[in-house]
């Protein structure tokens, strides 16, 4: 449709004069007009011009009216264009076998040409409505499909970071949920370091990987440093697409910086040193942002931008660096640095590097841990609204979900070392070996590992079961803190009461930590301390104590500690014994298979024997020569 006419109208008729009295008055009146002579004319014009309203005569040659409507409205590609039917029948058959056909009105010959105006003009009106109608609906549509979309991807990813176990699984579903959601070709996560003073790049997509390790940006230099100290989000918007007014660092009332594009001098003036801007904004000479010269701004099409130090860059991505305070483009995925060597370019500089750029905070409730940008966009044009509070919701669960795992991991740190120091009371007063805990927790994981490769019992022994009794192991003698000095020392062999007394420390270990379960209710790793504790000396065959439990009664956990607290016992020295060779070690533990151990860990002791042999080796106590008393 030519520009200033308000609609297209298809005129068809055989009768020539009437097509130009039809034509004078439809131009007029603002429409453009296209003409047909017959109905297979009006057919491939239909196709062809999609016009907004067809006015077609009933009685042509080659092809009617009539049959011409049908045609029209059973070809879903002009299926959606009105008629209006012009004919010299006026009867009520003619008028039925017009509608019927799928013209929208009928209008019977000679007619008036005001009435005829005004029935294209009606017809026209109610296409172009049918149209907008169509047009929304296809976008809520879209839209619907989009947000849907990205509702899903959002809901994956909530679930994924629920089961995410390691920092590394974090990380990586944060960049795969931002490509997903919002599609964009760049995205980089810095997180920061030990000492908090620098911003490192722990995960990058569409970035040169040889270069993403050696990014480091001082964590409260430029555009990341600027977001990672406010715990804000800042959105650089792309120039002309943004209708909101031209500011920088306009503070928005959700707390983000919205930028936007201003003229080159505009741009310029922000710069240190000289000012000299062109064009929309920024500098650089492939459109896509970066500073020019010692501190001017110069530039053609792109986002703002800031002349830093003696810096100049003509980068789409981060800029490398020459050594002497420039930054020169190496394409995507670059690093920049300054003349005293700091990092500078791209998210470390004021200059933005590539629009539209949103670089969000990941903030939990206690700190701030990083920063997340994202950029290069797969479609034209700016980040949307949705797409901003998409990003920001990936932000801000992926940093509550950091957040949890350091606090679980400090947990479990914490929980190890006291578990150990709680567990090294006994060995304290016994003061038989200062690393008896650490070589039976190390023994503990070796075998249940073993075990769990070889899928032993029925898979009971996870991953989570190997970590959990390397950490219970040490309780397994916390009873020991109950039994008297004068027994628990003794340099000789017990008498019967006195071991009688000794072997109360299960029970006594059952107790104690029986007690601390009643204050946390049910803990599997808790529990599994209690079952250590009060089993490891029952035997596969019964004859233990303190119950004279028998085979697969004995826990799992405890039936373990008792062969690795038994290894260690042959091989270590105590005030009774001196230690015995681990061949020797091996050889008891395979006589002793199904009567004091379980069959199946004795084999798997076996069958790994060298790795005890080998930790054995690395923590051995040293004791000097004829520091036991014989018995």
């Amino acid at each position: 449709m030519n520009e200033g006419r308000i609609g297209t109208i298809l005129i068809v008729d055989d009768e020539e004069e009437l097509k130009f009295v039809l034509c004078a008055h439809l131009r007029h009146a603002g429409y453009e007009v296209l003409t047909a002579g017959n109905g297979v004319e009006c057919l491939q014009v239909a196709r062809d011009k999609q016009p907004d309203v067809i006015v077609m005569d009933v009685n042509m040659p080659q092809m009617d009216g009539l049959t011409a409507t049908r045609r029209l409205k059973s070809d879903s590609a002009t299926a959606h264009i009105p008629v209006i039917m012009l004919t010299a029948r006026s009867g009520t058959e003619d008028l039925v076998r017009g509608l019927e056909a799928g013209a929208q009105e009928y209008l019977a010959k000679p007619f008036d040409m005001c009435e005829i105006l005004a029935r294209v003009r009606t017809v026209h009106r109610l296409a172009m409505s049918r149209k907008q109608i169509e047009e929304l609906n296809r976008r809520l549509e879209s839209e619907v499909k989009e947000k849907t979309f990205r509702l899903q991807v959002l809901y994956d990813y909530m679930r994924a970071l629920s089961e995410a176990q390691t920092r590394d699984e974090i990380l990586d579903l944060i960049v795969h949920c931002v490509r997903d959601a919002t599609g964009a070709n760049r995205i980089s996560l810095m997180l920061a370091d030990d000492t908090g003073e620098f911003l490192v790049c722990a995960r990058a997509m569409g970035m040169d990987r040889s270069l993403v390790k050696k990014i480091r940006v001082g964590s409260g230099d430029g555009v990341a440093g600027r977001v990672f100290q406010s715990g804000k989000t800042m959105v650089a918007q792309t120039i002309g697409a943004d209708p909101r007014p031209a500011a920088h660092d306009r503070k928005a009332a959700d707390g983000r910086w919205s930028v936007n594009a201003g003229d080159g001098g505009e741009a310029a003036k922000k710069a240190r040193g000289g000012t000299h801007g062109t064009g929309n904004g920024s500098a650089n000479s492939d459109g896509n942002g970066s500073a020019n010269g010692n501190g001017n701004a110069a530039g053609h099409d792109s986002a703002p931008c800031r002349g830093v130090g003696g810096g100049s860059g003509r980068s789409a991505g981060d800029a490398t660096s020459s050594g002497n305070g420039h930054e020169h483009g190496r394409g995507r995925g670059g690093r920049a640095e300054g003349g005293n060597g700091q990092p500078a370019g791209g998210y470390a500089s004021d200059a933005f590097m590539s629009t539209p750029l949103i670089s969000a905070s990941l903030r939990s409730q206690d700190e701030v841990l990083g920063v997340l940008n994202v950029t290069e966009k797969a479609e034209p044009g700016p980040f949307a609204e949705s797409e901003i509070e998409c990003i920001r919701s990936i932000a801000d669960a992926g940093a509550i979900a950091l957040h949890n795992l350091q606090r679980r991991v400090r947990l479990q740190d914490s929980v190890h070392v006291l578990l150990k120091t709680v567990g090294q009371l006994s060995e304290y007063r016994d003061d038989e070996t200062s690393l008896h805990l650490e070589r039976v927790s190390r023994y503990a994981r070796a075998l249940a590992r073993r075990l769990a490769d070889a899928g032993a019992f029925g898979g009971a022994i996870d991953d989570e079961f190997v970590e959990m009794i390397a950490l219970a192991a040490p309780m397994h003698d916390i009873g020991k803190i109950g039994i008297p000095d004068n027994v628990l020392t003794k340099p000789g062999a017990l008498t019967d009461e006195e071991f009688a007394i000794m072997k109360t420390h299960t029970q006594i270990g059952q107790r104690v930590l029986s007690m601390a379960m009643k204050g946390t209710g049910h803990a599997p790793l808790l529990q599994m301390c209690v079952d250590i504790a009060y089993s490891h000396h029952e035997r596969f065959d019964g004859r233990g104590y303190p119950r004279g439990l028998e085979g697969e009664e004995i826990p799992l956990a405890a039936r373990i500690i008792a062969l690795v607290d038994a290894y260690d016992a042959i091989t270590s020295v105590r005030r009774y014994k001196p230690a015995q060779p681990h061949e020797r070690a091996v050889e008891i533990i395979r006589k002793d298979a199904g009567k004091h151990f379980d069959p199946i860990i004795a084999q798997a002791f076996i069958e790994g024997e060298r790795t005890f042999d080998d930790i054995r080796r690395r923590h051995t106590d040293h004791r000097p020569k004829g520091e036991y008393a014989a018995v």
